[in-house]
């Protein structure tokens, strides 16, 4: 039986707020084809870096912080407590940058952002587990809250500042 990642990926604002712009959840929900989809792949090696997942810890440390990070977004506390988890840490963009197995995620990432899929905020999540749903895809967002939520993405850091955004992880027990 195998390990499988979990993953929210959070953007800064100019107010330094954090904003969920793109999940593991979301994107099995979500209809459309996306780059980022294959982050969650199986990548044992990589998640002994990150983590500690199935393998001693590295020389140099985990990439990962342990535990949730300050100022998490309302969408990633929801998503982060509607699963079971086990090793959970996030970590800064800049952090994929400290190891060679992380360098072929964060190309990943740049390329999927390039596309446009961490431009949006993303809409508010509901539900526990297999049964995690968006107000956007279940067509329960307002069109006023729709347009504030995509007015205020226009807020967010450049996603090249790698300061200005950062992964969650965890993996499923």
């Amino acid at each position: 039986m195998g390990t499988d990642i979990y993953w929210i990926l959070e953007r800064q604002d100019w107010n330094d707020q954090w904003h969920c712009v793109m999940s593991e959840s979301y994107l099995l929900r979500s209809p459309k084809d996306r780059l980022s989809a294959s982050v969650a792949t199986r990548d044992y090696p990589l998640f002994g870096v990150l983590s500690g997942v199935r393998q001693d810890p590295p020389s140099d440390g985990y990439l990962t912080t342990d535990g949730l990070p300050p100022n998490l977004s309302t969408a990633a506390q929801i998503l982060c407590n509607a699963f079971e988890k086990a090793n959970v840490g996030y970590l800064l963009g800049k952090r994929l940058r400290d190891h060679p197995l992380a360098l072929k995620w964060l190309d990943l990432l740049i390329k999927a952002d390039e596309a446009g899929e961490f431009s949006e905020i993303l809409a508010q999540p509901f539900g526990q587990e297999d049964h995690i749903g968006f107000t956007d895809l279940a067509r329960t967002e307002s069109f006023h809250a729709k347009i504030e939520r995509l007015e205020h993405s226009k807020s967010l850091k450049p996603f090249q500042n790698e300061s200005a955004w950062r992964m969650i992880v965890f993996y499923s027990p």
